[in-house]
């Protein structure tokens, strides 16, 4: 295991420890404010940092570091602060989230793609025509869901 590779995982290890820490945070503030959707929202921001994974392990593909590290940053974002302690409130927060979970679907397509295809060179004529589609697609099959 390369040096770059241990410093991912500590600072993987970090956003971890701030989610789990702000989780338990939201938790109480949900109980103590008697908010039951602030509450409910808090159980789904605790399961939504495993479906990643979960989607990698169905379709039996190696998750990267940096992949579990875009994982929790988003649904910390998305799931965490949005969710349950209202950031969606906040002027264009939605727009932004949205920007950003374009950018991270298309890099996990990006990589899903180079695992599908074993190598990450675009060394045939068509290979980058057939990565952008496979990208785009992607992207438009999430937007739809």
């Amino acid at each position: 295991m390369d040096t770059r590779e241990n410093k991912y995982k500590k600072i993987l290890y970090v956003m971890i420890a701030i989610y789990v820490i702000t989780s338990i945070i939201g938790f109480y503030l949900s109980i103590a404010h008697h908010d039951m959707r602030a509450l409910g929202m808090s159980f789904v921001a605790v399961v939504t940092p495993f479906l990643i994974p979960l989607g990698f392990r169905i379709l039996k593909l190696k998750p990267t570091v940096e992949i579990y590290m875009i994982d929790v940053a988003f649904v910390y974002f998305a799931s965490l602060i949005g969710s349950v302690y209202n950031g969606y409130h906040l002027p264009y927060f939605d727009k932004v989230l949205h920007f950003l979970s374009g950018i991270g679907a298309a890099l996990i397509a990006l990589m899903i793609y180079w695992q599908i295809r074993g190598r990450k060179e675009l060394k045939e004529k068509n290979d980058l025509g057939l990565c952008l589609l496979f990208v785009n697609n992607t992207n438009l099959a999430i937007a739809a869901l």
